[in-house]
């Protein structure tokens, strides 16, 4: 294979290295913003009809709650007010950020970084944390079926 032929890294590795790191945690904020953005999308899309109201927006609390993974520990859905809004908008940004500097140091031990090597690291935190969530979510409902509250 001739040199021209060879897919090269822009810039050298060790700018993306450089790259991947410093962009990381700035990257770990994408996948719950889109979340976000769809669970916004689903509740305005979706009917509220009374006792309907709660079904047919469940889709869309269950996506906040994947974007927000600190929301059930602020005390949402159950207790509401900006302030705990804020904490678990801010405390989950820190978190998504975090797991993408951890995601993007893991991915920066090969030899020859690339983006594809980061969110194959950041798809297995994603998924650790949405199976947490969807664990939290179950014994959530359990809890308030079990008290007669939902």
């Amino acid at each position: 294979m001739r040199q021209a032929d060879r897919p090269t890294v822009p810039h050298g590795i060790v700018a993306a290295r450089e790259r991947v790191r410093r962009f990381g945690p700035v990257a770990g904020l994408l996948v719950p913003a889109v979340t976000l953005a769809a669970a916004a999308g689903l509740y305005q899309a979706s009917p509220c009809n009374g006792a309907t109201c709660v079904k047919g927006r469940l889709g869309s609390w269950v996506l906040a709650a994947f974007a927000l993974p600190t929301a059930l520990p602020c005390g949402l859905p159950l207790r509401s007010g900006t302030i705990r809004y804020v904490i678990a908008l801010v405390t989950s940004a820190l978190f998504w950020a975090l797991l993408g500097l951890v995601a993007a140091r893991r991915a920066s031990r090969r030899a020859v970084v690339t983006w594809r090597a980061w969110w194959a690291e950041f798809g297995w935190y994603v998924a650790a944390v949405w199976v947490g969530e969807l664990i939290g979510l179950r014994l959530l409902a359990s809890v308030l079926t079990r008290r007669g509250i939902a």
